[in-house]
Parts: C-alpha cells; structure tokens; sequence
C-alpha cells in the first residue's frame, strides 16, 4: 500500500535525521558513494546505511547503483530540493548562533555579485569588521541567475548586484557604481607592450569570451559584428570564473571583454589594460538593494559604511 503524504511527512519527523538529508545531498552532488562519504567524515559503509535507512523509511529507492556510481530516483531528487534548502539554513543558523556565543550581538546576510563584492566589499569590510565586532556579516558571492530567488526567499537584508530594471515589492535601490564593458589584455602580453594601439587590428587577437547569457559576452558579439571580425580567433572555453579568465590573460596571449568594476584593480596597478575599443552597450548601475521600511539597525550601519566607499 502507498502511503499518503501525511504518513511520510509523520515517518520524517519521528525518525528523519538532518544527517539523512546531509547524506543524500552530498551524494547527488558527488553521484559516488566513496567521495560522498568522505566529504561528510563518514565511511562508506556507514553512508550507505544512511542512505538505506532513508529508503526503508520512505519505501522508495532513492538511488540508483552503476559500475560509475549512482544516480538519483525522481523520488530522490524532490527530495533532494527540499533537503539542500533545509541544510543551507541550518548552515546558516549554525553561523548566526556562532558569532554570538563569540561576541556578535546582530547578524547581517549579503548577497553580492563579483563586481560588487570587488568594488564595495573588498575595500570596506576589514574597516567595518574592526570597527563594528558586534555586527557578523554573511556576505554570499551570487551568480545573476541566482538573484531573483535571493529577492524572493526572504533570506538576504542586503542584495548587491545591478539595478533591477523592475523593483521588487518592498524593495529600494541605492547606487553605488557606475559601469560599462571594456576590452582589456595583460600587460605583459606582447599586445599589452604595443606602443601604437591603433594601427593593430584588433580581430586578429585571440579572444577569451565569457559566459553566453552575460553582458560581456554580448559586448564581445557586438564588437565581432561592428568590426566584421568574421573568423577571429577564440579560445575553447567558457568560464563565468573571473579568477579563471584572469589566469588565462596572464598566461596566454589572449584578449577579453569585463565590465570595468570587475578589471577596476588591474587597470590601477597596472597588470591589465584597456584597449581603446568602443563598445556599444550603455552604461548600467550597479548598487545596493534593501528593504528601508523592514532593516535591522545592522543593516542600515552596514549600509551606510558601504554607500561611503561607493564609486560612481
């Protein structure tokens, strides 16, 4: 006989583990018992009774077994869901109640893209911490596709990212940086060297593009098709990682397109510069998002250390 939603949900109350749930995840994440377990400190045979006693529990197989590893049911991965999202909150609860047993009295949650978290955050937060111990900060660096669940979730006091075109309900937006797409090459590059930018044709280089669905990667598109660079040279990869592209910059002969708060650093010491290309996407606000009618008197002080650091 199947059982009914309300006899599951009793089953995972009564006798559910969070190390059940930690288990599953891990392994979904890892598809390999050995590498599963070992991530958690566990064995293997004690991940595989963990897994077994959750399908005893549920009486549903929740993975599958190959010669490669495992694969997850359907079952499994709607459980999985729900199992990540419990866990990361528990991490979380985890951080909250450790700062304050060591001192913090307020706890403030950030999300931040990667340019922000190099424009603002990088330059006030070693300030801040010192100034503000009683504050603990979670700052989470987040990818675009993820902000929209971050304004829906409830989870962040702040979201630092480019303005939404459409505020959420409830939401404000407070300006901090002004941006645009530059093309940019190390220094140390023999292009990088040149003394005369423009007699170089810029569509015989080697270009690194990025991601397909993001800004820079249409500034590259835009440029390959003012220029007609039919056949210019890429290199196989595609990264969102800016560590990864910089990497990639010093060690090869390679040019790329950024917003410029992300090469910001490496245009003032030097190691990156910025070619004398148009780039015809317009300008865009990258800020701070906050709820002004529900913040934390943490949160308007951490707010307000990072709008004097701004940089339009």
């Amino acid at each position: 006989m199947t059982m009914d939603s309300t006899t599951l949900l009793n089953r995972l109350l009564t006798k559910g583990k969070f190390r059940h749930l930690q288990a599953i995840v891990r392994l979904n994440d890892l598809r390999n018992i050995s590498r599963a377990a070992e991530s958690i400190g566990i064995t293997q045979p004690a991940m595989s009774l963990l897994v077994s006693d959750l399908e005893k529990l549920l009486e549903t197989r929740l993975f599958l077994r190959h010669t490669r590893g495992v694969e997850p049911t359907p079952a499994a991965m709607e459980l999985i869901t729900v199992a990540g999202y419990i866990i990361k909150h528990l991490e979380d609860g985890a951080e909250a109640i450790s700062a304050q047993i060591f001192g913090a009295r307020y706890f403030v949650r950030v999300a931040a893209t990667a340019s922000m978290i190099e424009n603002l955050f990088v330059q006030t937060i070693p300030e801040f911490t010192q100034k503000h111990p009683e504050i603990q900060v979670d700052l989470n660096e987040i990818s675009n596709r993820e902000l929209d669940e971050g304004f829906a979730s409830g989870e962040y006091d702040l979201i630092c990212c480019l303005k939404k075109e459409v505020l959420p309900e409830g939401w404000d937006f407070c300006p901090c940086v002004n941006d645009k797409l530059v093309a940019v090459c190390s220094s140390s590059s023999s292009l990088g060297q040149s003394q005369d930018f423009n007699s170089r044709d810029f569509g015989q280089e080697t270009w690194l593009p990025n991601h397909a669905r993001t800004a820079s990667r249409r500034g590259f598109d835009y440029l390959k098709k003012r220029h007609s660079w039919d056949n210019v040279k890429t290199v196989n990869l595609t990264s969102r990682s800016i560590s990864l592209t910089f990497a990639m910059l010093h060690a090869r002969e390679l040019v790329t397109v950024l917003p410029r708060s992300i090469v910001k650093r490496g245009l003032e010491d030097g190691s990156l510069v910025e070619l004398p290309l148009d780039i015809g996407i317009s300008h865009w606000q990258l800020g701070i998002h906050w709820q002004s009618n529900n913040a934390s008197p943490a949160t308007v002080i951490l707010l307000n250390a990072l709008k004097t650091h701004k940089v339009i």
